[in-house]
This record gives C-alpha cells, sequence and structure tokens, in this order.
C-alpha cells in the first residue's frame, strides 16, 4: 500500500465480495489446492473470514455496489449461504465438501 503508483487501496483490494470469494478466486481456490494436497490451511481461513467482515469503503466512505448487495442479500442468510451461492462450493464435491466442513468449524 505504500506504492501510490499501484493504486492498490484498502478499498480496492478488499471490495468485490462476488469475485474474490468464487471457488476459483484468491481464498478458496487455494484452500480447495490445500486440501488436494493436504496442506493445513488455517491461515487463508483467517483471511477468508476476515473477508466476511470487511466493509471496504471509498475515499468518500461509499461501498463498492456489488458489496452492498453482498451485505443486504447473502450475508443475512449465514454462511452456508455464502459457501454455495457466492463461493459456488457444492457438497457433492469431496474436496469442496471438507472445505465447507472446515471453514464452518470458524477460526
Amino acid at each position: 500500500f505504500q506504492n501510490k503508483s499501484l493504486g492498490d487501496t484498502i478499498f480496492r483490494v478488499g471490495r468485490d465480495l462476488y469475485r474474490k470469494l468464487d471457488k476459483n478466486e484468491r481464498l478458496v481456490g487455494p484452500m480447495l489446492l490445500a486440501q488436494r494436497q493436504g496442506t493445513p490451511y488455517n491461515k487463508i481461513k483467517r483471511a477468508f473470514y476476515a473477508a466476511l467482515d470487511f466493509k471496504a469503503k471509498d475515499e468518500k466512505g461509499g461501498m463498492y455496489p456489488p458489496d452492498k448487495v453482498f451485505f443486504k442479500r447473502e450475508y443475512p442468510r449465514g454462511l452456508e449461504n455464502i459457501l454455495k451461492s457466492v463461493c459456488r462450493l457444492s457438497s457433492h464435491q469431496d474436496e469442496e465438501a471438507k472445505v465447507m466442513k472446515e471453514i464452518a468449524k470458524g477460526i
């Protein structure tokens, strides 16, 4: 965040939960890979939980519009809904089911 030319503000890095929580993206994807390889992923799981609670706001105090929808529609429905609807994990896929169970344990 110190290199201003990169434009990586906390807002930009923390926003867009629908995309960043997808199973093919930066948090759930590495957890699935770790599960396949038998590698612990507690720290990634902590980052996942941090993402769920981070309401990124821009310099004007506004949230990214899709994140507003996330916190209004998905978040109140609970973790299981988020894992299935947002992360697109399936309890019928062995590794995905194991990751879902591990995430559900909390941090």
